[in-house]
Order: structure tokens, then sequence, then C-alpha cells
């Protein structure tokens, strides 16, 4: 789900739903850059056995000055509607968290020169763009900022946390950029920790770990289409 898309849902949400919310929290914007890379990626890939000039035929794509103006499109019309999914949820709940957005391809980096693979860095072409994007979500101070970037970035476990891999010597890839059961698990400890810090009153804290980890668990949840979450306040 893209911004775009998660702006025409919320106004299909039953908006006392979203005023009875302990928070309503929104995550969304990978897939409006993401998309971009991924798309070119498994469109390579997918069910093919790809050459290495199809790689770099790929690789300069992604490079290209044309795939940079389309980044930059997708970047300015998040802000657009992210402004507008912000300022619809406030005029019914001011109790709105938000998150960052990780990086699936962090340290991927394709390149064989002795098999003619030019260099295509991966991690870092996503990078530009998903900190744009992470600066448009960071300008709005007064939301609650869970800090999902900056966890997968500093992650030391050797458990990987997104699906994504690239093995050039036995031209083993996986581009999918959907977190794995442990980097869900990370995103649920991201929001629990901003939860705890000022929990809603008469809310017991349990309930938000319970929630947003049943969706993380529920497959690619997170990044790829539940977006944004109605966390109900218990009846006493």
């Amino acid at each position: 789900m893209t911004s775009g898309e998660l702006l025409s849902a919320i106004k299909d949400v039953d908006q006392n739903e979203i005023r009875a919310a302990a928070y309503v929290i929104v995550y969304i914007g990978a897939n409006d850059i993401l998309s971009l890379v991924s798309n070119e990626m498994n469109a390579l890939t997918d069910g093919n056995n790809p050459s290495i000039s199809e790689f770099n035929e790929a690789a300069a794509r992604l490079n290209s000055v044309a795939f940079k103006a389309d980044a930059q499109n997708a970047v300015d019309m998040f802000k657009e509607n992210y402004a507008e999914i912000i300022n619809y949820i406030k005029t019914l709940n001011n109790n709105i968290m938000a998150a960052t957005i990780y990086n699936p391809y962090d340290g991927i980096i394709i390149e064989n020169p002795y098999l003619g693979l030019n260099r295509l860095n991966l991690g870092l072409l996503t990078e530009e763009w998903i900190e744009k994007l992470n600066a448009v979500i960071a300008s709005y101070s007064e939301l609650k900022i869970a800090d999902v970037f900056s966890a997968f970035a500093s992650y030391k476990g050797e458990a990987p946390l997104v699906n994504a891999y690239v093995d050039i010597l036995d031209m083993d890839y996986e581009f999918d950029p959907h977190p794995t059961i442990d980097g869900q698990k990370l995103i649920a400890e991201v929001f629990q920790a901003k939860y705890s810090e000022a929990p809603p009153k008469n809310e017991q804290k349990s309930y938000l770990w319970l929630i947003i980890l049943s969706s993380c668990l529920g497959g690619a949840a997170i990044i790829g289409g539940t977006v944004l979450f109605v966390l109900r306040k218990r009846k006493r």
C-alpha cells in the first residue's frame, strides 16, 4: 500500500473507531519508493535466470536521471499525502504514533568485475530516498515517532531482519523487502518502547504489544499492507 492508497482507504475507517482509539499508528511510505526499486529487480529475476548484461541494464536504469526524477516525484507525492493523512486523523484523534522506514537493502551491493557485472550499491541507492521520506515523517514533531530505521540500522544480531539478500558467487538473490519474523519482532519492540514512554491513561501496556506483534506476525503487514492500526481503549 502506498501513501496515496492509504489516504483513500482511511476515509472508509469508522470515524468513531478512530476517535475511541488509544493511539492511531501510521506506518506508511516504504512502498512509495521501494516499489520503484523492487519492481525493477523482480521484473528482472522473476522466473528468469538473467544474464550479466540484463543485470547491468537494470543497474543502469536504477542509476539513471529518469529513475531519480521518478523517485523525487514519489517523495513529493508522499509529502502531500502524508500531510493529508495526519491532518485528517488529527480532526478525530491527536494520539498519533508514526514510524520511520527501514532500508531493506542496507549493505546489499551487486558487483563482480571478473564476470563483467557492474557495481550497483542497492543499499546506498535506496537509503538516499528513504532518508528523504523519513525527514518528512520526522518533521511532525508533535507526533510520537517510533524510529524503526535506526533500530534496523544499528542491529547487531545474526538473524536476518529482511527477506532480501544477494549472493553473487552463487548468483543467488532475493529482492523481497519485507521483514522476516525477527524483523517484525524488532518493529514491535520499537513500537512498544515508544508506547511505554507515555501510555494513554487506563491503558494496559501489554495491549499495544499484542496488537502490533499479532499484526506483524500476520505476514508482510508492516511494510506491505496494514499500515494503519487503530488501538481501542479497553473498557474498565
